[in-house]
């Protein structure tokens, strides 16, 4: 506010409104690129993803443990 009053005597109007707006300009980018915390979630840089086929999985347990037929008796379901 300082600043404003000692410009305010030497420059015209327009000058000041000029000025005045590029402070308020950098003031916004200073708050924005100084923000550490994130506004909402979402994914993190440099994530890596690994792609799974989940269905296949899913079919592959249903085929080992619970169908008609299981592919391991009782006795080696209780031990895994």
């Amino acid at each position: 506010m300082s600043s404003v009053r000692l410009v305010s005597g030497v420059f015209s109007s327009a000058r000041k409104r000029r000025l005045r707006l590029e402070a308020e300009a950098s003031q916004a980018v200073l708050l924005a690129t100084s923000r550490r915390t994130r506004k909402w979630g979402g994914s993190v840089p440099m994530h890596r993803v690994i792609l799974r086929d989940r269905e296949g999985a899913w079919a592959e347990l249903v085929k080992r443990y619970f169908a008609e037929q299981p592919m391991f008796d009782d006795a080696t379901f209780r031990r895994r």
